[in-house]
């Protein structure tokens, strides 16, 4: 004979030990109180021991019940989380998303699309991480990231990727520099000028060094960084201009750094990237379109910073 209890006939006993009664136990149970007695009587017969001695009114369980009651007080101590979760699933309950992020993107993006992700989804946690972009990548092929936000010209293997938005590197330098008066600069403008930019081993790096070589001038590079807000500081201590990524531009840079278009135009394209083989949840999903929407609001009001040098005289 099987002597293994159902779910249901364990919950049903669960019930009796709590309340005292069958008709109790089926009134939490929301079934009649013959159907109880029915499971009670089939438990005690699968299992081939007493399970309820009656005192008047009461039942009072055996030793062996009050045994098995330890056990099932943890089953269904879990059962009810288990329920509790369930019935927040669709708010994300519970779930760590974790994100990681350059500096520039971080600060420029992340701030809004976390606050709409958590107001969508009360109950999800981020946890973000700032570094550079290649530890990103290869952190979201571990799965040590949910979601990486970077700017890379060119896929991954086994990466699957999504474009926030488009904006040119620019040249950030003191307001009082000769060159910012010029409507934009070229390479010829900066050829041998002491520079703060992209490695030369970096892809936006070897795409510069190409349009500096197409115009017979020098990139002359003497701070390495792919990092903003390192670069306004070299800028401001003397060492240079900038030829960066614009994602630091806004509220959070001061009057004495300006920006000034790069001609030809040299393009960085944000992207949300995630593993490729691993369904993304619903907050998941929403976070991405949350910082689709933060680069473009951000796009919007910050466009104006590198173009408006071209309606000064060049």
């Amino acid at each position: 004979m099987d002597t293994i209890l159902s779910l249901r006939e364990m919950e049903v006993l669960h019930a009796v030990v709590n309340t005292g009664t069958m008709s109790a136990a089926g009134r939490q149970l929301r079934i009649s109180q013959p159907a109880v007695s029915q499971l009670v009587g089939a438990a005690e017969r699968r299992l081939g021991v007493s399970l309820f001695m009656r005192e008047g009114n009461r039942l009072v369980p055996t030793a062996e019940l009050l045994e098995l009651q330890n056990e099932l007080q943890l089953v269904f101590r879990n059962v009810d989380s288990a329920r509790r979760l369930a019935a927040l699933l669709n708010q994300g309950a519970g779930r760590v998303v974790r994100i990681g992020a350059t500096p520039a993107l971080a600060t420029a993006f992340l701030p809004d699309a976390v606050a709409a992700l958590v107001d969508r989804y009360p109950n999800v946690k981020a946890l973000i991480r700032i570094q550079e972009p290649s530890p990103i990548k290869n952190a979201v092929v571990a799965r040590d990231f949910d979601i990486g936000l970077v700017y890379a010209e060119t896929g991954r293997e086994g990466i699957d990727t999504t474009d926030l938005c488009e904006a040119p590197v620019v040249c950030l330098m003191m307001a009082d520099h000769p060159l910012a008066r010029k409507a934009a600069l070229t390479p010829r403008d900066l050829s041998d000028h002491p520079l703060i930019s992209f490695s030369h081993m970096s892809q936006p790096g070897v795409s510069l060094d190409e349009i500096f070589a197409e115009a017979g001038a020098r990139r002359n590079v003497v701070v390495q960084t792919g990092n903003s807000y390192m670069s306004v500081e070299f800028v401001r201590s003397g060492l240079g201009i900038a030829l960066a990524d614009p994602f630091i531009l806004g509220g959070n840079t001061a009057s004495d750094i300006v920006a000034r278009p790069f001609e030809p135009t040299r393009l960085l394209r944000p992207r949300a990237v995630h593993i490729k083989d691993r369904q993304l949840s619903a907050a998941e999903q929403h976070l991405i379109a949350c910082l689709h929407d933060a680069a473009q609001a951000w796009l919007g009001r910050n466009a104006h910073m590198w173009q408006r040098g071209r309606s000064r005289g060049g």
